[in-house]
Parts: structure tokens; C-alpha cells; sequence
């Protein structure tokens, strides 16, 4: 089977900087995500104490103490006496009988929250609300990326391959889509329709399809006229076998490099969506929503949406680095410079 230089068959992995930064950076992302259950120290929804547990600095460690019927109060110090229990909490000294304490032992309470990144406006745990947005905001990158690819391929390698007017009326179809502000579409379909992760997914891929389409289009139209398609067909094989393990193979090579970088892409307008208020919705974590949280208490508690800007644009700058380093290795031109 004929191969374009530079394809992926029959190449190790190659010796880039940037693709290996890229791999090994997105790796501690995913990695981080998928072991959230795992390692995240709290519920990313718990709110133990929202009243004392609100925009806690990075650092903050505070006693948990468990009173009955389910109850908690967060306090800065506490003290145990005979038969009751001091509670520093909110600049106030409050008690309550031994008998109240659930998780009593001989210094106070056993009992310990440690905020490493701080809390947010509820109280909740920044840094368990950032792993779990992790797997929100990457699942929605990857998998809408996947819908947009097999919809793009479908639709390019239809007006390719079906003649003339299919060409044509399909081409004219994706000019029309891409004319249509694609934000303000996205805000309007998750505002008439119930938006969960899933709902997200199907629209992102829906509306970010057509670039896809005229990438496979034009790379089907010129592969078509290759000795290798050329051969196949005099042989006597179908035109579906024709695509499928000729054509497509690779036509894929462009579109690996594009979807790769449109994983960014999306990632960031999901997480513009929810900073809008038109995406993943509270309680759940998304970054979008975590920076939408802070941004009103910027100055007195940067912590809640510095961290979850810092690791979205991490995740955006380890992605492209990917991209580029599979543009760079699998290019052939980029490859026979690197060779001279």
C-alpha cells in the first residue's frame, strides 16, 4: 500500500522536544484527572462549613469539629475542658458540651481540614474542585473532538467521492455553517436546551465539524489522483475498499495534527461557555466556572480563579506543543530539511 512520507505507519516515536514536553505535560493532566476519586482530599461539592470555610487562604489548616445530627463547624483553634469544648471560629469564642462532640478526643477534636489551594465562596476545596475539573474539561475536549473528526470525515469524504452536486451542495453547506458566529450559536443551543457534559460534547462537535470536512475533502480530492488509488481501481476493487485502506489511511495524517490542536481549542471554549454561564453547570467543576467563581474577588481571593487559570492555559500550551510536534515529525518537508 502506498504511504505518504512522514506517515505515522512504520515510524517509532519520534526523538522531538516539543512532542515529548507535550506528551509528558498532558499525561500529568490526564493522569491527575482520571485518579481524582483518588487523590483528591475532599469532596469537590462539600460544603462542611460555608460560613467559616469561605475563601480560606492556600495553606489554611482548620479543625473539623463534628457536632451532632450530621452537623460541622471549621474553627481556627479549639480547647477541651472537663465536659466541654472552646471553639475559636469567626473571631468569636463559642462552647459546646462534650456531649455534643461527635469526634472528641483528649487535645480537641481529631479532626483536620487542610486547604492546600485554598477554599472558594462556598467553602468548597479548590484543589478537589481542580482535579475533578480536570476530567470535566479534558473529557469534553477529547470527546467532542472525536464527534467533530467523524462527522468531518463522513461529510468530507461524501463530497469528494459523490460526484458534482453532492460536491457542491455539501460545500455550499459548510459555507453557510461557517458563516454563523459559532459562540453565539453554542450560547443559544445550551440556553434552549438542558446542558449537562454530554448534551456539551454533542453540541461543540456539531458546530466545529466543517473545517474537518473541507480538510478531508481536499486531501481526498488530491489522493484520488494518485498512481496507488489509480492502481487499486484497475484491479477491480470497490471503491469502498479503495477508501478505506488506501484513501483514508492516508488522508489522516493532516487530520491528526488539526484535531490534535482543536483539543485546545475547545477545551478553551468550554471553559468560556461556563465562565459565561452557558456551560458545565454548579456544583460540578469545570475550570470555566471555577475562574467564573473568582472573578469577583480578584484582589482579596486571587487563589480562586488563579489556580484554575494557571492550569487551563497548562493544558492549552502542553496540547499545542503536541500539535506542533507531530506538524514537525510528521511533515514530510519539515523532515527532508531536518535530513539535508
Amino acid at each position: 500500500m502506498y504511504s505518504k512520507p512522514g506517515s505515522i505507519r512504520g515510524f517509532e516515536m519520534p526523538s522531538s522536544l516539543l512532542l515529548r514536553s507535550g506528551v509528558l505535560l498532558l499525561s500529568i493532566l490526564a493522569l491527575a484527572g482520571l485518579a481524582a476519586p483518588w487523590i483528591s482530599p475532599y469532596d469537590p461539592i462539600e460544603q462542611i462549613d460555608a460560613v467559616a470555610g469561605k475563601h480560606q487562604p492556600p495553606l489554611t489548616v482548620m479543625a473539623a469539629v463534628q457536632l451532632e445530627h450530621g452537623r460541622w463547624r471549621l474553627a481556627d483553634r479549639v480547647e477541651r475542658s472537663a465536659d466541654q469544648l472552646i471553639v475559636e471560629r469567626l473571631g468569636r469564642i463559642e462552647s459546646y458540651a462534650a456531649s455534643e462532640v461527635m469526634n472528641l478526643d483528649d487535645d480537641g477534636v481529631g479532626n483536620r481540614r487542610v486547604f492546600v489551594l485554598g477554599t472558594d465562596k462556598f467553602g468548597r476545596d479548590v484543589l478537589s474542585r481542580l482535579l475533578y475539573g480536570a476530567r470535566v474539561s479534558l473529557m469534553i475536549g477529547v470527546l467532542s473532538v472525536a464527534l467533530a473528526v467523524a462527522i468531518g470525515i463522513a461529510v468530507g469524504a461524501l463530497a469528494a467521492l459523490g460526484g458534482k452536486w453532492i460536491d457542491s451542495f455539501l460545500m455550499r453547506f459548510v459555507d453557510g455553517i461557517l458563516t454563523i458566529p459559532w459562540i453565539f450559536l453554542l450560547m443559544t443551543l445550551t440556553a434552549l436546551f438542558h446542558t449537562d457534559i454530554w448534551m456539551l460534547i454533542v453540541l461543540l462537535g456539531m458546530v466545529t465539524w466543517p473545517p474537518i470536512s473541507r480538510m478531508m475533502r481536499a486531501e481526498l480530492l488530491s489522493l484520488r489522483k494518485q498512481d496507488f488509488v489509480v492502481a487499486a481501481r484497475s484491479q477491480g476493487l470497490g471503491e469502498v475498499w479503495i477508501f478505506f485502506h488506501h484513501m483514508l489511511p492516508n488522508a489522516m495524517t493532516p487530520l491528526i495534527v488539526a484535531a490534535t490542536l482543536r483539543v485546545g481549542n475547545l477545551i478553551l471554549i468550554e471553559a468560556s461557555l461556563s465562565f459565561l454561564g452557558f456551560g458545565v453547570q454548579a456544583p460540578q467543576a469545570s475550570w470555566g466556572n471555577m475562574i467564573a467563581d473568582g472573578q469577583g474577588v480578584l484582589l482579596s481571593a486571587w487563589w480562586v480563579a488563579a489556580f484554575p487559570s494557571a492550569v487551563l492555559v497548562f493544558a492549552v500550551v502542553a496540547i499545542n506543543l503536541v500539535g506542533d510536534g507531530m506538524r514537525d515529525w510528521l511533515d514530510p518537508r519539515k523532515k527532508s530539511v531536518g535530513e539535508a
